[in-house]
């Protein structure tokens, strides 16, 4: 019912519905601390005028994030001389900021769970998140992914399958992505809501939403490939 009609003939849309995840820090090999998590202005904004989309969420920094260009955390270990990092093969003249500091802790305990486990990466995180210029992660977004050459084989020649060679494109291991889950009041008829009706549709949209956040586990599997490892993501929700 929350995702559509539980069976053949019932005539009803959905409930639920979800944004595109949307890239948020891009893990990127560094010559310091193994590697960086690295976003942009342009992203910041962005996730804060998604989070504002949604109703009683308001999500800002009283930094100024347009001056964050090329700024690091005041307690990075990413600097391997001068005031310099090493990303890739690329070289930044960065500046430490306090705003930046602000940045990494506000969004640390939303990303990584409250357990022990995750001390280590919420912690990395709070020192080696980068803010780079707009184009430089565009950059690295567009040629840091790993695309691997796909092609299947027949199973009686034992040879490539005409016209069956393919390419796929992962996102590293790491990345941090973000969506917004938006509901709506129940479409299907009031006999079949069960305990998710409510006297009023943002009551009943409410509940669809916890609903969601009970029965959505911590680690799931998103798209093909779940043989050989690929789409498992780790869901933290807001």
């Amino acid at each position: 019912m929350v995702f559509g009609p539980e069976k053949t003939g019932d005539e009803h849309a959905g409930s639920i519905a979800f944004t595109d995840a949307r890239v948020f820090f891009f893990p990127v090999k560094s010559l310091k601390g193994v590697f960086a998590w690295v976003t942009c202005p342009l992203v910041l904004a962005r996730f804060m005028e998604d989070i504002r989309r949604v109703e009683g969420r308001d999500f800002s920094w009283t930094a100024n994030i347009d001056n964050l260009e090329n700024t690091i955390s005041t307690e990075t270990q990413l600097i391997v001389v001068d005031n310099r990092i090493v990303l890739e093969e690329f070289t930044f003249e960065v500046t430490r900021n306090k705003d930046v500091d602000e940045v990494a802790r506000s969004l640390a305990d939303i990303i990584f769970p409250v357990d022990p486990i995750y001390d280590f990466w919420r912690e990395k995180f709070k020192k080696d998140i980068v803010i780079l210029k707009d184009d430089d992660f565009k950059s690295f977004v567009t040629t840091s992914t790993e695309v691997v050459a796909r092609t299947k084989i027949n199973s009686e020649t034992g040879t490539v399958e005409s016209g069956a060679l393919w390419t796929e494109e992962y996102l590293p291991q790491d990345t941090i992505l973000y969506s917004i889950a938006m509901a709506t009041h129940l479409r299907a008829e009031d006999s079949k809501k069960g305990i998710l009706k409510s006297d009023t549709p943002k009551g009943e949209a409410e509940n669809v939403i916890g609903f969601f956040k009970q029965g959505v586990p911590e680690v799931l599997h998103i798209g093909g490939n779940q043989t050989i490892g690929k789409g498992i993501v780790r869901i933290n929700m807001m």
